[in-house]
């Protein structure tokens, strides 16, 4: 079938899905992405070709790079810039925590090193598209809590690429292969941090410029465009030196609220005409993928494994939220709030355990496993974050 109708026929579900949950009481999200499983579970899975789940993929991307986007133009830069230092314990210890535990799993169930690191690293990852989608939704970007869970996500990036480099070299040891496909070795991480530190001053400085003179044409179809490309341009940058799409976007954003357009109501417009863009059109798509990559023979056949992966991936995050409380000026509760948050999985683990696969170094079980604690996670905070806002309208101030 045309790819074009299938994404129809597959926008349409997670459209019908989404209003479903969300006359529930329940954020479309977690609809959307339960609509993905039920795709992959019926005949309607043969509709999911090559180009098709390639597009999706492409979408998927698209996604994470105008939510990161958003996430930037909106974020109260003072208030981000004050918290960044409880922001990057945050992050430490709801990385460092999980991955410890994942190990520790690994190795019970009798993996090598490699796939208990591996298994570390894929527990220790946080995805900003679920996360970014809530916060957005709930119109909490900029709430105390959505300033820690964004900032956290951003320095879980730096953290996932030193986590993957890693694992790459163990691979490379492996297979003989000196470099996973975009991944660099991390003797060149400084290197890479560097190159990517001057390229962003250098377009810092231009690009404010640019995007100031587009906006004296006082044409909202040239800014529009002006701030997809000027996106675009640092996401591909940001991937291109293996720091993935979701850095160079959330930087892009920054530096176009910092631009100050010659009409600020025209950037309110744009942001306006960007969300309704992205959650109405793209994100649909992003956990429909999600949903589509999950495995329930994986499960019924590996309890055991899927359970204690599961277990550790939740009992890490909420355990590192926890450690970090006392550093943060956040109530137990909103800790634990932040925990389900930092929850969210469902994006380079994937990518990485799929590469895994197809060398053969990871186990079936294992694998299924991984990909239905990433499903199984990601529905996990917009559920929380309407139950403590149900017992707490005011925790996420």
């Amino acid at each position: 079938m045309d790819v074009i109708a299938v994404l129809t026929i597959i926008l349409g579900i997670a459209f019908i899905f989404g209003e479903i949950f969300h006359r529930l009481g329940l954020p479309r999200i977690v609809g959307q992405i339960i609509a993905g499983i039920l795709i992959a579970l019926t005949p309607l899975s043969g509709l999911i070709t090559g180009n098709v789940s390639a597009a999706l993929d492409m979408l998927s991307k698209m996604a994470i790079v105008f939510l990161l986007l958003l996430a930037g133009m909106e974020l109260n830069l003072k208030k981000f810039e004050s918290s960044i230092g409880k922001t990057i314990i945050l992050s430490i210890f709801t990385t460092i925590i999980p991955l410890i535990l994942g190990v520790i799993v690994g190795r019970i169930l009798g993996y090598d090193w490699l796939l208990s690191i591996l298994l570390g690293g894929a527990l220790a990852v946080t995805a900003e598209g679920t996360t970014t989608t809530v916060l957005i939704s709930e119109k909490a970007l900029n709430t105390k809590i959505g300033t820690y869970i964004i900032g956290a996500g951003i320095v879980d990036d730096v953290v996932e690429v030193i986590l993957v480099s890693i694992v790459s070299i163990m691979v490379a040891e492996a297979t003989e292969i000196q470099f996973l496909s975009g991944i660099p070795h991390t003797s060149l991480f400084p290197l890479f941090i560097i190159l990517f530190i001057v390229l962003v001053f250098l377009i810092v400085k231009l690009i404010p410029v640019i995007l100031r003179y587009v906006s004296k044409e006082r044409s909202t179809i040239a800014s529009f465009s002006a701030v997809v490309i000027v996106t675009f341009l640092l996401a591909a940058l940001s991937n291109t030196l293996s720091f993935g799409y979701a850095i160079g976007a959330f930087l892009a954003g920054i530096i176009i609220q910092k631009a100050n357009l010659s009409r600020p109501e025209e950037e309110k417009q744009l942001e306006e005409e960007l969300k309704v863009f992205t959650l109405g059109f793209i994100i649909p798509f992003f956990f429909v993928n999600i949903g589509l990559h999950f495995n329930i023979e994986g499960i019924l056949y590996n309890p055991l494994i899927f359970l204690l992966v599961l277990g550790a991936g939740i009992l890490g995050k909420m355990l590192g939220s926890l450690i970090a409380h006392p550093f943060l000026d956040v109530s137990l509760a909103q800790a634990n709030l932040i925990g389900w948050a930092m929850n969210a999985r469902g994006a380079i683990e994937l990518v990485v355990i799929e590469i895994l696969r197809q060398h053969s170094l990871i186990t079936s079980p294992l694998y299924s496993s991984i990909v239905a604690m990433t499903v199984i996670s990601s529905l996990l905070f917009p559920v929380a974050i309407k139950i403590y806002k149900k017992h707490d309208p005011r925790i996420m101030i």
